[in-house]
C-alpha cells in the first residue's frame, strides 16, 4: 500500500539571496539512527555519518554535539557516571567527560591493531549489494573490510569491553586508554561482533557464530548455542534481551529464538512475526519489543506471539531501540527518531534539528526546491530549504534516485516500486508503471513532449506524461542506466557500459567510444564543447568528438569516486564520496569546492537560481551561490547560453519601469508572466517562439498599484519565478 501526503504551500516559489560558502540548509530531518542512550534527562543519538545528537528535552529538538570526533560514523554509545563513550566504524573509541559538548579518543592502541583500507560503494551500483544494508548486515563481510569499526560498546565493573567488525572483542580497564584482546572461549571463526548486551552478572555477545557469555568481565567466554546453531549454517545473532533466566535471541534471517534457562537450550518463537530480520530487541516490564526490516513488534506472553506495532512508524526499518519513562524510542535506518508513550500503539516522529539525512535526487522548478530520500520520502522547500515539507513517501521505503519536476508535473522515481506522478503540485499522487519492465528508476529527462526515464533495464519512453511507457533500447548494448542530460536534440546515458547517446529522441543508441570496461560511469554531463563522464574509481573523463577515445582529466582531483557532475559553461563540478570539486578550465585542472564539505559524501548536485546546491549522504541538503565560486568569468553574451536562466529585474525597487533579462541555450516558447501577492495573473510580458540568446524586456507597470509582485519565466521544462518591489 502506497502512502500519499497532502499539504499546503504557496505555489509562486520565491528564490532568495544567499550568503557565501556552503551553508546548510535547515534540513530535510530524519537520518540513520544507530543508537540511542540516556544519561540523567539527556538523550544521545548516534547517527550514520553524522556524528552524535543531544536532546536535552526528551527528543522535541536536537543539536549535533561533535566537537572532538573526528570519525562521525557513530555504530555505539554507552554511558557510566560521566562518562559517555562513542565507539565509530573508522575512528575507533572517543570519550566525553561533560555530556557530549567535547570528545577525546582514547582508543590508540586498539586502532593501531591491523588498519585495513575499505573501498567505498557507490549509491548507485545497486545490482550486486542488497540497497536496504544494515551497518550490522554481515553480507558484505567478505569482500569490504571496514577500517577501525569498532560496532558495540558495554561496560561491566568498570571494564569496558569493545566488539569490532572483523576483530573480535577487546577490553579496557582503564576507561579506554588502552585495550586487550578479550577472545579466550570465542570460536576462531568469530570476528564479527554484533552486539553487547550487560546484565547485573554477565554480558552477552551477539556475533557471526551464536551467542556467548561472560561473568567475569570478559577474561573468558562461554558458547551457550545448542538449537541456536544447527551446526551446518551458523546465522548471525544481531542482537540479545535478557529478563531472569530468559534470553531472546534475534537472528538475520530466522527471527527470534528463546531460551527460559539461561541459554542451556534454545527455540523459535515466531508466531505473529512478518519479518524475521531482528536488529533489535528490548524488554520492558511483560512487553517484549522487537524491532526489524519491517517494522515494530510486541508480544506481551514472552514471545509466545507477536503482534505488529507501526501506527505512525513511517520507516520500519528498525535500527535501535530504547525504554525511560515509560516512552519507547525507535532509531531507524534513513526516517531518523520515532517515540511512543502507549508500548508502541502509536508512534510520533521526533527529528526536529536532527539534519542526518541521505539526499540521494535533487530537482527545482519555479525557485522551489525537491529532495528525495534514501529513505523514500521526497520533501520541497520553497524557500531555499530554510524549511522542508514532506510530499511524498514510498511505503516501502526504498530510495529515491530520480526526480523531474516542471509547471505541470512531478515525477518521483523508485528503486524497486517504479514511478508516481503528481500533476498538483505534490498533493496526491498517482502509480504510472503501465509498460514498465523494470521498476529500478535511476533518472528522467524530458525530450520536446516525451519523458524518457532510465531504469536498470533500460530505456522507457513516455508520450502521455507518464500514463503509459514504451522500452526505447535499440543499439543499447549496457542497459544498466544511471544518469541522462541532453544539449539541443542529443541524449546522453551513462552506464555499467560507458556511454550512449541519441540523436533522435531514443529510437536507437550508439555508444560514445569507450572509457574502461571496468568503468561504471556514474554521472554525465556536457557543453557545446564537451561530454564529460564521471565514473566510480577512475575520476573524470571528457570526450569531445574530435578525439578517438576519451581523455582522463584527473588534475587535482584527489579523489575519483564520482557520483554527480554540473556543467555551467567552462565549469565543470564534481561530486564525490570526499566533497564538491571545480574545474574552471572545462576539467584541465581541479580544486576542492571549499572545505566545509570536504569530507562529506555527496550524492547529487543540482542548479537552483543562482546556487549550486548539493544533497549529501547524511548531513541533509547545502547550498552555495555559484558567483562565490566562479567570480571573475565573463561570459559573452554574443554566445549560446549553456542553460536557462532568469536574472533579478533592474532597478528593484522601480517606478515605474523595469528590466528583466533572461537566457535560453535553445528556441523555446516562452511565457514570461507578472502575479500578485495573490498568485493573480497581472501582465503577460512575453508569449512567442524565441531563439536561443540573451534578452532583456522591460515593463511598464504605470497603471499597476504599489505592492509585491512576482515575474514567472517558462520555457521549456524550464520554470524559475523571482520577486519584485514596485514603490510608488
Amino acid at each position: 500500500m502506497r502512502i500519499y501526503i497532502s499539504i499546503a504551500f504557496i505555489i509562486i516559489c520565491v528564490t532568495h539571496y544567499l550568503p557565501a560558502q556552503w551553508v546548510q540548509t535547515n534540513g530535510p530531518y530524519g537520518g540513520f539512527i544507530n543508537c540511542i542512550t540516556t544519561n540523567g534527562s539527556n538523550l544521545f543519538a548516534g547517527t550514520n555519518e553524522g556524528g552524535v545528537f543531544l536532546s536535552t528535552n526528551n527528543g522535541n529538538s536536537w543539536t549535533a554535539i561533535n566537537a572532538g570526533l573526528t570519525c562521525l560514523d557513530i555504530t555505539s554509545l554507552i554511558t557510566h557516571e560521566n562518562n559517555l563513550f562513542a565507539a565509530t566504524n573508522c575512528g575507533g573509541v572517543f570519550l566525553s567527560t561533560n555530556n557530549g559538548l567535547n570528545w577525546l579518543k582514547v582508543d590508540s592502541a586498539l586502532i593501531q591493531i591491523d588498519t585495513l583500507a575499505h573501498t567505498p560503494i557507490p549509491t548507485k551500483i545497486v545490482t550486486s549489494v542488497n540497497l536496504k544494508l544494515s551497518k550490522k548486515d554481515s553480507t558484505l563481510k567478505d569482500t569490504v573490510v571496514q577500517e577501525n569499526f569498532i560496532s558495540t560498546l558495554a561496560i561491566s565493573g568498570g571494564i569496558i569491553l569493545g566488539g569490532t567488525h572483523g576483530r573480535g572483542i577487546y577490553r579496557s580497564i582503564n576507561n579506554g586508554a588502552y585495550w586487550t584482546a578479550s577472545d579466550s572461549g570465542l570460536a576462531t571463526s568469530c570476528r564479527w561482533i554484533f552486539s553487547l548486551i550487560t546484565t547485573d552478572s554477565a554480558v552477552f555477545a551477539a556475533t557471526e557464530t551464536g551467542l556467548y557469555f561472560t561473568n567475569n568481565n570478559g577474561i573468558s567466554w562461554n558458547a551457550i548455542n545448542n538449537g541456536l546453531v544447527d551446526g551446518i549454517f551458523t546465522h548471525n545473532i544481531y542482537t540479545v534481551a535478557i529478563q531472569g533466566s530468559t534470553v531472546f535471541a534475534g537472528t538475520d534471517v530466522r527471527g527470534v529464538f528463546r531460551s527460559t534457562d539461561y541459554g542451556t537450550s534454545w527455540e523459535e518463537v515466531n508466531n505473529g512475526l512478518s519479518n524475521k530480520i531482528i536488529h533489535s530487541l528490548v524488554i520492558d516490564g511483560g512487553n517484549i519489543f522487537v524491532g526489524t526490516e519491517g517494522g515494530v513488534f510486541l508480544s506481551t506472553n514472552n514471545g509466545t506471539s507477536w503482534t505488529a506495532i507501526n501506527n505512525g512508524l513511517t520507516n520500519r526499518y528498525i535500527n535501535s531501540f530504547l525504554t525511560i519513562n515509560n516512552t519507547l524510542y525507535s532509531g531507524t535506518q534513513g526516517g531518523g527518531i520515532f517515540s511512543s508513550i502507549n508500548n508502541g500503539a502509536n508512534w510520533t516522529s521526533i527529528n526536529n534539528g536532527l539534519i542526518n539525512s541521505s539526499v540521494t535526487s535533487l530537482a527545482s522548478y519555479e525557485g522551489c526546491l525537491i529532495a528525495g530520500m534514501y529513505s523514500g520520502e521526497v520533501f520541497l522547500s520553497t524557500n531555499s530549504g530554510e524549511r522542508w515539507n514532506k510530499i511524498y513517501l514510498d511505503s516501502s521505503n526504498y530510495p529515491i534516485y530520480a526526480l523531474y519536476a516542471d509547471r505541470n508535473i512531478l515525477l518521483v522515481g523508485v528503486y524497486r516500486d517504479g514511478i508516481s506522478r503528481s500533476t498538483d503540485n505534490g498533493s496526491t499522487w498517482l502509480q504510472v508503471n503501465n509498460g514498465l519492465t523494470n521498476l529500478n528508476i535511476m533518472t528522467f529527462i524530458s525530450n520536446d513532449n516525451n519523458l524518457l526515464a532510465g531504469t536498470l533495464g533500460g530505456m522507457f519512453l513516455s508520450a502521455d506524461s507518464g500514463s503509459t511507457w514504451i522500452p526505447i533500447n535499440n543499439g543499447l548494448t549496457n542497459t544498466q542506466v544511471h544518469e541522462l542530460t541532453k544539449i539541443n536534440n542529443v541524449i546522453y546515458a551513462s552506464t555499467d557500459g560507458g556511454v550512449f547517446c541519441t540523436n533522435n529522441g531514443g529510437a536507437s543508441w550508439s555508444l560514445v567510444s569507450k572509457i574502461f570496461a571496468s568503468s561504471f560511469v556514474m554521472s554525465i554531463a556536457v557543453n557545446r564543447n564537451a561530454v564529460f563522464a564521471g565514473t566510480w574509481g577512475d575520476g573524470v573523463f571528457r570526450y569531445n568528438g574530435s578525439d578517438t577515445n576519451w581523455i582522463a582529466i584527473n588534475n587535482g582531483l584527489t579523489n575519483r569516486y564520482i557520483e554527480s557532475l554540473v556543467v555551467i559553461y567552462s565549469n565543470v563540478f564534481a561530486g564525490t564520496d570526499r566533497g564538491v570539486f571545480l574545474s574552471t578550465d572545462n576539467g584541465n585542472s581541479w580544486l576542492i569546492a571549499d572545505s566545509s564539505l570536504s569530507g562529506k559524501y555527496i550524492k547529487s548536485l543540482s542548479v537552483s537560481g543562482g546556487n549550486l546546491i548539493a544533497g549529501t549522504s547524511s548531513n541533509g541538503v547545502w547550498r552555495r551561490t555559484l558567483s562565490d565560486m566562479i567570480t571573475g568569468i565573463k561570459y559573452k553574451y554574443s554566445d549560446i547560453p549553456q542553460i536557462f536562466t532568469l536574472q533579478q529585474n533592474f532597478p528593484n525597487p522601480f517606478n515605474p519601469n523595469t528590466t528583466i533579462s533572461f537566457s535560453l541555450p535553445s528556441k523555446s516558447y516562452v511565457l514570461l508572466r507578472v502575479y500578485d501577492v495573490l498568485g493573480r495573473e497581472v501582465a503577460t510580458i512575453i508569449s512567442e517562439d524565441i531563439s536561443a540568446g540573451n534578452y532583456s524586456r522591460r515593463w511598464n507597470a504605470a497603471n499597476i498599484s504599489s505592492g509585491i509582485y512576482f515575474y514567472r519565466l517558462q520555457a521549456d521544462s524550464f520554470t524559475e519565478t523571482k520577486k519584485m518591489i514596485l514603490l510608488k
